[in-house]
């Protein structure tokens, strides 16, 4: 059985807040995940690359972390990737693009999730 070789994503960030939650998240795929549970610190180590994240192969939380793309194939280029998906976005819209026109501040909408003060 041929053994599947992985590395850390390069898109992996970790975030630290006051009341102590840890969270990776992971800007290619967009997964988020909680490093303040038991497996923190090893899911951290794994994705820091600090230990040998290839002996963990049949681990259910290394599949879950490949699942997640936070572990990529060995051989994947994540930049050609995100090349990819810059040129598929800018040549298929299968979505309008909302613009907002604001020619001028001095609204008399009101309306209540405008950012103006509508001082006249």
């Amino acid at each position: 059985m041929k053994v599947q070789m992985v590395k850390p994503s390069q898109y992996n960030h970790f975030f630290s807040y006051s009341d102590g939650l840890r969270l990776a998240y992971n800007s290619l795929s967009g997964s988020i995940i909680n490093l303040t549970d038991e497996n923190g610190s090893k899911i951290e180590a794994m994705l820091l690359g600090n230990n040998d994240i290839n002996n963990e192969y049949n681990n259910d939380l290394f599949k879950k972390l490949i699942n997640l793309k936070f572990l990529i194939d060995d051989d994947v280029n994540e930049l050609n990737i995100v090349k990819h998906i810059f040129k598929n976005t800018r040549t298929i819209i299968e979505k309008p693009i909302m613009l907002t026109i604001l020619p001028t501040l001095g609204c008399n909408f009101g309306c209540n999730y405008c950012f103006e003060k509508h001082i006249k």
